[in-house]
């Protein structure tokens, strides 16, 4: 038997902790951002071979970035405004995102990769976990 007024307590503390995680992740994916495009840069200026692939790379890492960048604001909106379809989305995104990362720190060894598949796969499932509650 559940008290009355409790479930409205737990989506209320469902929303607001997506509403921190997506805070959370989308501070820490501009801080790896910036890292990953300093750490770019300290390639040799001479070889023309490392300076086109210098560039490719940078314009992968600067497209996933503001692709995840946006994807945490829709998880923001879509938590504040409590968008059962915007939740569902970002939800399943994040978890493609999380795999993404997975995979990115397997082949690269990158630490901060595992951290963000934590923060993605987390912030995922809350918000899968909200849509789902919500219905």
């Amino acid at each position: 038997m559940t008290i009355k007024g409790t479930e409205s307590n737990v989506y209320r503390g469902l929303r607001w902790g997506l509403i921190v995680l997506s805070v959370v992740v989308l501070v820490s994916v501009i801080i790896v951002l910036a890292v990953d495009l300093v750490s770019i840069n300290r390639t040799n200026p001479m070889d023309t071979r490392s300076l086109r692939d210098k560039y490719t790379a940078k314009a992968i890492i600067i497209t996933i970035g503001v692709l995840a960048i946006l994807l945490q604001i829709a998880g923001v909106v879509g938590a504040a405004t409590e968008n059962i379809c915007l939740c569902s989305t970002y939800g399943i995104m994040s978890i493609v995102l999380a795999s993404f990362s997975l995979i990115y720190a397997i082949m690269t060894k990158y630490v901060a990769g595992y951290y963000l598949f934590v923060i993605f796969l987390i912030s995922g499932l809350d918000a899968v976990y909200i849509a789902k509650y919500d219905t």
